[in-house]
Order: C-alpha cells, then structure tokens, then sequence
C-alpha cells in the first residue's frame, strides 16, 4: 500500500493553497491539489509532510493536527493518505517540475476547479468544519 502525506495551508483568509500539477505528472495532469507526497519508510509523518511541501513550494512548516486519515483507491491499488493541518511561513516558490502554479482558494472558487485525489472531500470537510470561507 503506498502511503501519502499532506499538508493544509489556510491563509489569514480562510482560502486553501492549492498547486496546479504539471502535464509532466503521471496521474491528475493539469488538476489542483495540496501540497505533498510519499512516505519513505525512515521519516516519521511530521518529517515527510514537511520534506514533501518544502520540496513542492518552499514554505516552511510546522504540522499541528492530523486532520484527515483514510484508504481509498486509484487505478485497483490501495492509497493511505493522511493530511496535516499546518502553520507555516516564508515566500512561496513552486517547483515547475511538478506544479504550473499555484493559487490560494476560497471553498466556492474551488468547486468550479478539477481537483486531483480525493482532495475535493477534504475541502469540503474544512469548510464544514468552519476553517475555510
């Protein structure tokens, strides 16, 4: 089972920063999603969430809650995928090697955009949960 980790920024705003994948990626070309990737089995999930948005956008976090934890699948193979809620800093830079930009979102501008993995569930969820406008 490949395992995956995530990281939520929400602006002073209440607006998600979201990546826009390159066609250089093999799954979701051209969809948005949060910043991550996958775990190497040495690092702790503090460590590959943070490795993982660091190398994607160059901000500098700090994870604060383990927001969303769950199984689903993607052509026939099992993913685990957990998203950290974070704090974070610095200017973003992202890499063009696996994004074409980026955009922080409010929850309605993000219902007319094609969202890559099951990231649209966690959106919806935040906004349930009173901390994305």
């Amino acid at each position: 089972m490949q395992i995956v980790w995530n990281g939520l920024m929400i602006d002073e705003s209440g607006r998600i920063l979201l990546l826009k994948r390159s066609n250089y990626t093999k799954m979701f070309p051209h969809h948005w999603t949060v910043p991550g990737g996958r775990w190497d089995p040495w690092e702790t999930p503090e460590q590959v969430a943070t490795r993982e948005v660091k190398e994607e956008t160059w901000l500098d976090f700090t994870p604060t809650k383990l927001y969303f934890d769950h199984i689903w699948e993607h052509s026939g193979k099992p993913l685990h995928s957990h998203r950290f809620l974070w704090i974070y800093s610095g200017d973003i830079n992202v890499d063009t090697n696996e994004a074409d930009g980026y955009a922080w979102y409010s929850y309605e501008e993000t219902q007319n955009l094609k969202i890559a993995f099951t990231h649209a569930d966690t959106i919806k969820k935040l906004y349930e949960d009173w901390l994305l406008k």
